[in-house]
């Protein structure tokens, strides 16, 4: 994948779908390196009497437009379109299911099989995005 932009203290990344299932697969696999991570830091940051941090994320795939959009004077290399609005509306459910990764079916889906560490939520109907969508976690 690539970080496309750094938002506060959050990012935005994304991975290209020339091969779906292997784009999957690489999304996984960096949530679940990341996380491993975070677990670790968070572990000697306690053990140092130090604050830890969490982290959140949100996985779906779909089609983007992506490129410079703006203005003449105000451009934003960024993406656009229903599946960011959607990939938004499932980093909002991390709180309501109270979860630090939440990946739609979309991406889980195809990685069922390989992964057997992806556990269904539910089905949901995400503020602003017209189809109901089951939600997954990695337990």
């Amino acid at each position: 994948g690539n970080v496309l932009k750094f938002m506060g203290d959050g990012l935005l990344a994304i991975f290209t779908l020339d091969e779906t299932s292997k784009a999957h697969m690489a999304a996984l696999e960096a949530v679940t390196a990341l996380r491993q991570q975070f677990d670790e830091i968070n572990k000697r940051r306690r053990a140092d009497g130090l604050t830890q941090t969490g982290l959140k994320i949100s996985l779906h795939s779909g089609d983007v437009l992506y490129g410079n959009i703006g203005a003449q004077h105000r451009l934003d290399f960024t993406v656009i379109g229903p599946a960011v609005n959607t990939t938004a509306r499932i980093l909002d459910m991390c709180s309501n299911v109270d979860q630090d990764i939440v990946i739609s079916a979309n991406v889980a889906e195809p990685a069922m099989g390989k992964r057997k560490d992806l556990v269904s939520l539910g089905q949901y109907r995400l503020r602003g995005v017209s189809d109901r969508l089951e939600l997954f976690t990695l337990d």
